[in-house]
């Protein structure tokens, strides 16, 4: 289909949005860890991530955290908090941006596809912009000559990905978890398609949606679906994210 994920833009959007993740994290780190303890440091996590990032440089223990303030350093002993409790806070951090995004992108691609082909089995009108074509190879139908090696590529691919999401990107912020939501959400709709295909339900992954605007190079686009859109998005976001200055505060840890 039009959008796959290929390992080449993979590695170059995730490489560069890493990197920016990573920065964003280690310098919001005092508030990370305040957060976590929920001591008497809690008030503080409320003002701006710079004012943190000149004071804390390490923490000892995860509940005993020792921060270094122009050059003098102190011990802080926060609250004990239970470890249930701050995989709680961290769940509700990430979750609620990345479940809703993956959810929705994986039921509309699958819904849109079947209601699509049901229309056209029933000879139902369609608009211009709807048609029907099975992809047995990736973007612009590349490898189709090989639908067994790229659906064992895409099972590959996706745990890869959500590695990298899940070490990288989960606790660094909201469009981070929203974008990977969109991505894995779409690599998982195709590669149900290629797996339905493997096992003879239908030629490949099914794409219905048709853009011809009669100018280059939209005359016409290769035909794709929501999964396909979803997994571009999802790029465009973290490429865009990757170019923000590492200033917002980060996702607790969970």
């Amino acid at each position: 289909s039009m959008f796959d994920s290929m390992p080449g833009v993979v590695a170059l959007v995730t490489q560069r949005a890493a990197a920016s993740a990573e920065d964003r994290i280690d310098a919001s780190r005092a508030v990370r860890l305040c957060l976590q303890s929920r001591g008497p440091l809690l008030p503080l996590c409320h003002g701006p991530v710079s004012r943190f990032a000149e004071c804390c440089d390490d923490a000892a223990q995860p509940n005993f955290p020792t921060f270094s303030c122009h050059g003098r350093r102190m011990n802080v002993s926060p609250a004990p908090v239970s470890q249930p409790a701050a995989n709680a806070l961290g769940f509700d951090a990430w979750a609620r941006w990345f479940w809703p995004a993956l959810i929705i992108t994986l039921g509309a691609d699958q819904l849109t596809k079947f209601a699509v082909h049901r229309l056209i089995d029933q000879g139902s009108p369609l608009p211009q912009w709807i048609g029907w074509a099975y992809n047995t190879g990736v973007a612009w139908s590349m490898f189709d000559s090989m639908p067994g090696v790229v659906a064992l590529a895409t099972l590959v691919l996706i745990p890869v990905l959500a590695l990298v999401w899940w070490r990288s990107f989960r606790r660094v912020g909201r469009f981070e978890n929203l974008a990977f939501g969109l991505i894995l959400g779409g690599a998982v709709g195709n590669a149900i398609d290629r797996i339905a295909a493997r096992a003879g339900a239908f030629p490949g992954v099914r794409d219905f949606i048709h853009v011809d605007l009669g100018f280059w190079p939209f005359a016409p686009w290769p035909m794709f679906n929501l999964a396909d859109a979803g997994i571009t998005v999802g790029f465009a976001v973290l490429l865009l994210r990757s170019f923000v200055t590492p200033n917002a505060r980060p996702m607790a840890a969970g």
